[in-house]
């Protein structure tokens, strides 16, 4: 827990400009949910028929459906030195991280003269609206 408390610090001291989702406590024994799903455990879902892609997302067999965006976990340096950026940990779209210059292959990330390991993946966001909380209650 230590270490997932010092990744969600680094999450803090992010740029402004890093949209950051912070990583899911949700177990793997779980369907999915809103937030970072590994491409590994994506496929995961798909092959054992607990969800189904659908369109631009997937819908679990419970039919709660979930868009979907590639995305990618920053894991660290790969030459283990600071993180210069404050990425480390960080969860961002595709999108957001061509924005900010970023190259990518199938394991890394090069952010200005940083180099970075990745998990590839997806951020889902349900498409199930959730009720409100009570006001005043």
């Amino acid at each position: 827990m230590d270490e997932l408390n010092r990744g969600l610090a680094n999450l803090s001291d992010a740029p402004p400009a890093w949209h950051c989702v912070r990583q899911s406590d949700v177990p793997d024994s779980l369907g999915l949910h809103t937030g970072f799903i590994s491409e590994q455990r994506l496929a995961d879902l798909l092959f054992r028929r607990r969800a189904r892609r659908v369109g631009p997302g997937v819908v679990e067999s419970d039919g709660e459906g979930f868009v979907l965006s590639a995305a990618v976990r920053v894991l660290g340096r790969t030459d283990g030195c600071d993180d210069p950026y404050g990425v480390t940990g960080a969860v961002e779209s595709l999108t957001e991280l061509m924005r900010a210059g970023a190259t990518l292959t199938a394991e890394s990330m090069h952010l200005g003269s940083a180099c970075y390991r990745i998990q590839r993946g997806v951020i889902a966001m349900s498409e199930t609206p959730r009720a409100a909380p009570p006001v005043g209650g």
